[in-house]
C-alpha cells in the first residue's frame, strides 16, 4: 500500500473563529420595519405585500448570518493572525506574543515592541486566555472585567 506524500507539513490551528456580519440582526429589524409599514399603510394591497416580505427578509439574514464574513481569528502553532476576506490581514508570530488581555469587547495580543492586535467581537475569550497559558506559558495575561457589569 502506498502512503501519498505531501508537500509541506499542515500547520495546527489551535482556533479559528470567523467573524461574520450581524445579518440576522438586520433581517429581523428589516422584518419589523416591513411589519409596521405593512400595519400603517393605506391600501390593502401594500399591506398584505409589506408583512408577507417580512419572513423573507428574517430567512434572508438567516441564511447570510454564516455567508457573509469580515475576517477569520486564527491562533496555530506559528502565529496569531487576522485574515481578511481578501487575503490581506495582520499577524504576531507566537515567539514575540508578551501580553493577552480577554473582554468583554473581544481580546489584545500585545507584541514585544508594543504593537497590538485585536480579535473584536470574539465569544471565546476565555478559552484563548486557557490556550495562550498552554502554548504560549510566559506571556502575561489578563481578564478585563466591567466594572459596571452586574454579573
Amino acid at each position: 500500500m502506498a502512503v501519498a506524500e505531501r508537500d509541506a507539513p499542515t500547520a495546527v490551528e489551535h482556533l479559528r473563529h470567523r467573524r461574520g456580519t450581524p445579518a440576522l440582526t438586520a433581517g429581523i429589524v428589516v422584518a419589523v420595519a416591513l411589519v409596521l409599514s405593512g400595519l400603517s399603510a393605506a391600501q390593502g394591497a401594500w399591506a398584505v405585500a409589506l408583512v408577507a416580505l417580512a419572513p423573507v427578509a428574517v430567512l434572508l439574514g438567516w441564511l447570510g448570518r454564516r455567508r457573509l464574513w469580515i475576517e477569520d481569528q486564527v491562533i496555530d502553532a506559528e502565529r496569531v493572525a487576522l485574515i481578511r476576506r481578501d487575503g490581506s490581514g495582520a499577524e504576531i508570530p507566537l515567539g514575540r506574543v508578551v501580553r493577552v488581555e480577554s473582554s468583554a469587547a473581544g481580546v489584545r495580543f500585545t507584541r514585544d515592541d508594543g504593537a497590538v492586535l485585536d480579535f473584536g467581537r470574539t465569544p471565546h475569550g476565555r478559552r484563548i486566555l486557557a490556550l495562550m497559558a498552554e502554548i504560549r506559558p510566559e506571556a502575561e495575561r489578563a481578564e478585563r472585567i466591567d466594572p459596571a457589569c452586574d454579573t
